[in-house]
């Protein structure tokens, strides 16, 4: 091969790299995560979810970037383990996640960014020592919860994934609190 076919050989691949990265690396990558915030007298347990950008200096140099999640859609159940094995104790709510600027839907885009959408999903109240479920944000349609095991199944939608979470947390009645467990995911 002359020095030309070796050329242009060259920089068809490079072309051919840079039109086939953004489908390998640049689709979104989400990052679930919990945490137990003090609100008030409450202590919240809340789900995060991140679409985590690409940290790679080369991808960056290539200026590929994590995609956007365009409608991502979060169902949650909450169950109970008991001797019996687990059972379901709420029925399937749909999450209302609140973004970092402000905005609070059941749909929402999530750019890769290193700020998560998030949703509550259960608060003990330590001075009344009472535990409820947050899916509805109407109290009176809450679940109120005894101490024990639970189990929260968390269902995000995004395009035509699915992505399945399985949390275990423990509510305790003496001393008050909410403290997490085991994480198990699952993608489809």
């Amino acid at each position: 091969m002359s020095a030309w076919e070796w050329f242009f050989a060259i920089i068809g691949l490079v072309a051919f790299v840079m039109a086939v990265s953004p489908y390998i690396w640049g689709r979104p990558k989400l990052d679930i995560s919990f945490e137990v915030k003090t609100v008030n007298q409450c202590e919240v347990l809340y789900c995060l979810i991140q679409n985590i950008p690409i940290k790679s200096k080369m991808l960056d140099w290539l200026n590929i970037y994590r995609r956007q999640v365009d409608d991502l859609v979060v169902d949650f159940d909450i169950s109970k383990w008991t001797d019996k094995g687990i059972q379901k104790i709420s029925p399937l709510f749909r999450a209302k996640l609140k973004t970092q600027q402000g905005q609070e839907a059941e749909r929402i885009s999530l750019p890769a960014s290193k700020f998560p959408a998030g949703f509550p999903v259960v608060a003990y109240d330590k001075i009344k020592g009472v535990a409820f479920t947050m899916g509805t944000m109407e109290a009176d349609k809450d679940i109120w919860l005894k101490g024990g095991v639970f189990r929260i199944e968390i269902r995000i939608n995004y395009g035509a994934r699915v992505k399945t979470i399985l949390k275990d947390f423990i509510i305790a009645s003496s001393p008050r609190y909410i403290r997490l467990g085991e994480q198990n995911e699952s993608e489809q």
